[in-house]
Order: structure tokens, then sequence, then C-alpha cells
């Protein structure tokens, strides 16, 4: 078939292209694409009735140059044409226009033919590098710009000096870097979010639109820029088309319900997550929960497990729809219940938590968002005296607390800001035992105490003679750690005194 009979075909598939997009808009490479389907179809049809009308023909064909690609990723030579990464364009995002440049079908691993592409650029690249390194290779980057500039790891990664895991090593080693390495591609939410006002000044200057890492910020209903609210795509493949290109968007309708006082909150918190989201600090967390502490303290709030008065955790889900923090976090939000990654977060290594809670507890705690950010930013630095050791617990600032909260450990841990295992501790040290204990065992260690006989005591107040003696053992450390070094030195002393003891014996007796 010569190349004019091709004509007919050309035509064709453009008037069909032309029809459909004016009727369903595309991108240029999605257009692309269509055209060369149509136009590889009508070549396709006019070859079969030539064929038909003529088996002896041996016309050639002129086909539109495709991709071919080699079953075994490793060993392909055609290259990919690279997009570069947009501003703020998140790492999914990009994957997907990568295949839509390359014309890659949906049964095709895209990051199969990244890592081929960087495996003929550098040989040191190896079979099953992480996504990242071979990303970042055939765009030229260190693959850290890559995760800075293109994933929300900065944001979920602010905070540092967090109490450590206490499941580490309960899982095998492949599962933890499959986890850390999937961990690279979160984002806030179960499905992609994108403004459409956005979308739209993206089309007019760039002729497409993409997606956004900060309208992927965990639980940001508005657009930072437009105040408009987010659109949310349903589906699993939205990153492989641009916003623009979604028809099944939703509206999150319960937003109209919320009220003046919700939507103040919501609003601080958006204002504090993007500040974090766009300065990426380094926030010290045990500094942030003392901070947390005292404003829970002067709130009336609990943050320990023993109570009777409302916690942080009951107060946000008064002052906030379930629905939103059931979206926002992980946390099982479960009413008049003392939750450990809410609630704990007030005591300094306490408990694990995230940068979105963190947030979540600056927007609760501060009227003044741009306040709230800068003492997240700028902490003041934690009291030295609760590093001192012994000079702070035998302070009477601690022996107060501890009369005032009548032996506590966890009441006092809570207006110490500390850790309830460190208060205890600490006071024990100081001869100062919890008095969680029995009110018989208490009253006959007083009595006993005060000058009454301990047999006498027991049997008035019926307490055992063993209950007793352990509680006075307790009461007794500090006493018992200075008789204890009292002690040393003695043996020390005598042991050192021997040889010349001796020695004396038996200048006498010569």
């Amino acid at each position: 078939m010569d190349e004019m009979k091709l004509l007919p075909a050309f035509l064709a598939a453009l008037r069909q292209t032309i029809s459909d997009h004016q009727t369903s808009r595309h991108n240029d490479d999605a257009l692309d694409q269509k055209f060369k389907s149509l136009f590889h179809e009508k070549v396709a049809s006019v070859t079969n009735s030539d064929c038909k009308s003529s088996q002896s023909f041996t016309g050639r064909v002129v086909r539109l140059p495709t991709r071919a690609l080699n079953k075994n990723p490793s060993e392909s030579r055609v290259l990919l044409e690279i997009c570069r990464p947009l501003p703020d364009e998140i790492i999914q995002g990009w994957r997907g226009r990568m295949r839509a440049a390359n014309c890659i079908s949906p049964k095709e691993k895209i990051e199969e033919l990244i890592e081929a592409h960087a495996r003929s650029i550098d040989r040191d690249v190896t079979v099953g590098t992480d996504f990242f390194q071979d990303a970042a290779c055939i765009l030229n980057m260190q693959r850290e710009q890559l995760l800075q500039q293109h994933t929300l790891t900065p944001f979920f990664n602010c905070l540092h000096g967090l109490k450590a895991s206490g499941k580490l090593g309960t899982k095998s080693s492949k599962h933890r870097e499959a986890r850390e390495r999937y961990a690279l591609f979160s984002f806030g939410g179960k499905h992609p979010r994108y403004c459409w006002q956005c979308a739209q000044e993206d089309r007019s200057s760039l002729g497409f639109s993409y997606w956004r890492r900060a309208h992927q910020i965990p639980g940001l209903l508005w657009c930072p820029k437009h105040s408009s609210q987010l659109l949310t795509v349903p589906r699993s493949d939205a990153f492989n088309h641009g916003p623009h290109e979604m028809t099944d968007t939703t509206v999150n309708e319960k937003i109209h319900d919320l009220n003046n006082e919700q939507t103040e909150l919501l609003k601080r918190y958006a204002f504090i997550v993007n500040e974090i989201f766009e300065q990426m600090p380094e926030i010290d967390s045990r500094t942030a929960s003392a901070t947390f502490g005292k404003m829970a303290r002067a709130a009336d709030l609990r943050f320990s497990k023993i109570g009777t008065r409302s916690t942080v955790s009951n107060h946000l889900m008064e002052r906030l729809p379930l629905w939103w923090l059931n979206d926002v976090s992980r946390v099982t939000w479960i009413p008049n219940k003392y939750i450990s990654t809410v609630d704990g977060i007030c005591t300094p290594d306490a408990t694990r938590y995230t940068t979105v809670t963190l947030c979540l507890l600056a927007a609760l705690f501060y009227d003044d968002a741009e306040l709230a950010v800068a003492e997240i930013l700028k902490p003041a630095s934690l009291t030295q005296s609760k590093t001192l050791g012994s000079i702070f617990w035998g302070s009477k600032k601690v022996f107060d607390e501890y009369v005032a909260q009548k032996g506590n450990v966890s009441n006092v841990a809570e207006q110490l800001s500390i850790p309830v295992s460190t208060t205890s501790l600490g006071l024990l040290n100081q001869g100062l035992p919890g008095l969680g204990k029995s009110t018989t065992v208490i009253n006959a260690v007083h009595a006993f105490l005060s000058g009454e006989p301990l047999a006498e005591v027991c049997t008035n107040y019926n307490a055992t003679s063993d209950e007793v003696k352990a509680f006075l053992r307790l009461s007794g450390t500090k006493l018992k750690t200075a008789l204890d070094k009292i002690h040393g030195k003695s043996c020390e002393n005598s042991q050192s005194s021997s040889p010349t003891m001796k020695k004396q014996v038996s200048v006498r007796s010569a």
C-alpha cells in the first residue's frame, strides 16, 4: 500500500479525534495516544480490505513509530521520555505523568521501566534498588532532594527525640524494609485531593494539571492558596490522570454542617500544618510535650490514666466532629477514655506521636495560630532542674506536690509533666513511695512511726507485720543508700587498717 492510500485513514482518524476531544477533554499526551490508536485501526481496516480483494498483494504498510518494550526490563535498551517534576508535585502524580508521556499501559509496571532506564545510565544501579533511588538517577537529582521536595516524608518526620518504639524486632527484616519503603509514599487520607482553581490555572499555563503535595496533608479541607474546598477522587488510579480529567470527584457536604467554633479551630489547624509543611523544621518532642502539659493543666484537663476530670482527647471529641477526627488520624476515638497517643502527648517521653497530632493539640490549646507556630518551632527549653536528679527530687516543690496530691504518684507526675515511671523512681529515691496501697497499711505505718508498738498497730488497723515492714523498707530507701555508703567505707577502713594492726601487735610482741 503506498502512502497516498493512507491519507483517507489519516483524515478519518483526525476527524474522530477532534470530535471526541470536543465532547471529552484530554491532555496532549492522551490526545496523541488516542490519534495513534485510531490511525492504526483505520490502516488495519484498509489493509484487510485490500488483502481480501487481492491475495497476491505485497504492498508496504506505513505505521507510526511505537515504543517497543522488552519483556525483561533489565535488558531493555529503550529509554523513557523524562518528565521533570513540577513545583510541589507529589511523587505519585509524577509517576502517573511518566506513564502517560510514554504511553505505558496499566498492565505494565512503570517502576521496572524506570529501573531499566536508570541501569542504562548508571551501571552501579542494581536490580531491586528502591524506586526513589532509580527516579533520582534518571532525573539527575539526589535521592534526599527528591524525598524533600516531592513527598510528605519531611512533614511526617518533623518530630525529634520521640520515645523509642517498643515493637522493634517483632517483624522480620524484610517486613520492616518493605514497610519503610512504602511509608515514603504515604499521604494524608485514603484518596487524593485537589483544588479546582489550581487545576484550571495549571491548564491555562501548562496545558494540563498535576497533583500537589500541599493538598494531601492529613485533615486539610481547604486549598492553602485559594481557600476553596478541596475535592476528593475516590479512584485507585487517580494519580495516572490529571486532576482536571476527573469526572467522579466527591464534595464533602459535612463541611457545611460545621459550626463557627469548629470552623475556626480547623482553620487554625490548617494554618499550623501549612506553616510546618512549608518550613519543615526539627521539633523537639519532649519540649513540645511539656508545653502542652502546662496548657492542659491550665485548662483543668486530665492527661494521666487515673483521675475523674475530662481528658484532653475527650475535650477534642466535644469540640470537633468525629468524622474529621477519624479521617485525620488512626486513633480509635472513645469518649471518656484515656487515649495514650493523644493524652500521653502532654507528658514528655510517655508515648510516641505524630506531627499531625502535634498540630491538632496546638490548634486546640492556642487561640492564636501564629503564636502556636512560634512556640512550636522555638519552644522554651525544659527546666534544667528536671535533669539534675536528686537536686530536683529533693526540692521543696516536689515534696509539697507529693503532700498536695496525697502521695498519688500519677497525679504528681501530671502536675510535674514528667512520666509516671520517672516520677515514681524519683520519689522513691527520696523515701516517698506511692500511697496507692490499702488505707489500713498506710494508717498502721503512720501509727508505728508515731511511736506505737508494731504488734499493736497491726492489730488495731488489721494489717500484717510483713505489709508494714515492706512499706517501711520502701520509705527508708534514702536512709538505706546512706547506710550502704557508710557501711562500705567502714568495711574499706577496717580492711585497710588490718595490716597495720597486725604490724603493731607483732612489734609489741617483740
